[in-house]
């Protein structure tokens, strides 16, 4: 080989060597961009997501434990059960119908 062979494909490696660094660097770049704009901000929507979640499961078992406790304390007090359904059927039939009134009034406006 003659030295301008030599040299020619030296200018050669080191443009391949240019391409491929310059590829990988771009690579990374956007490995980092994706990361801290879409994959950060998606973690941490997941466990906020996941906290909700379990927080309100809480919430739900505790609402119902309560509505239990606060049954059983009507029926002691009452006397009977079935009165005590009859308290509670009649509140919820009470609510149910506030909130029926209160719906054609605001779909009214």
């Amino acid at each position: 080989m003659t030295p301008e062979q030599q040299k020619e494909e030296s200018i050669t490696d080191l443009i391949l060597d240019l391409v491929d660094l310059s590829r990988r660097y771009f690579s990374q770049e956007a490995r980092t961009v994706v990361d801290k704009a879409i994959i950060s901000p998606a973690r941490r929507a997941g466990f906020w997501l996941a906290f909700t979640i379990v927080a309100a499961t809480l919430f739900a078992l505790a609402a119902i434990f309560l509505s239990v406790g606060a049954f059983q304390l009507l029926a002691t007090v009452v006397g009977a059960a079935w009165i005590a359904y009859l308290i509670v059927g009649g509140i919820l039939f009470l609510g149910a119908a506030a909130m029926i009134i209160a719906g054609q009034k605001l779909g009214d406006k």
